[in-house]
């Protein structure tokens, strides 16, 4: 990871704790905790990469293989749990989220929001870790 001055991880913090917040909010679990129970958090990353070890025809290491979100997507959707597939914003950019995986894939605050441009793995992986929370 690379070394930030405290006023940017206080600023990716702040973006990040805001983006969380919002997703929360906008889940309407409301005080009921144990809604939270029919919700799964993945990374995009960690899963498409497991995949693509997998298929031989996945070659760009570069990019997570969406069949294997897919894969994870449809397995927790067929046991009525919601899915939260975490993907970097750079990915996002590089790579269209396929349409079947929209309303899964969730995106942490890019550099634009909080104006590091080589902070944005470190911004996913803390969304991702304080999503989970």
């Amino acid at each position: 990871r690379a070394a930030f001055k405290d006023e940017d991880v206080e600023a990716i913090q702040r973006v990040v704790d805001e983006a969380i917040a919002s997703k929360v909010k906008s889940l309407n679990l409301g005080r009921d905790t144990s809604a939270a129970a029919g919700i799964v958090i993945v990374s995009c990353w960690s899963v498409g990469q497991c995949y693509a070890k997998k298929d031989a025809g996945h070659t760009d290491r570069r990019y997570p293989a969406w069949d294997g979100v897919r894969e994870v997507c449809k397995y927790y959707r067929e046991r009525q749990v919601r899915v939260l597939a975490v993907l970097n914003p750079k990915v996002a950019r590089d790579r269209r989220v396929p349409e079947d995986l929209a309303e899964e894939v969730v995106l942490p605050p890019g550099s634009c929001v909080h104006g590091v441009p080589e902070a944005d793995n470190f911004c996913t992986e803390l969304f991702l870790y304080r999503l989970t929370m």
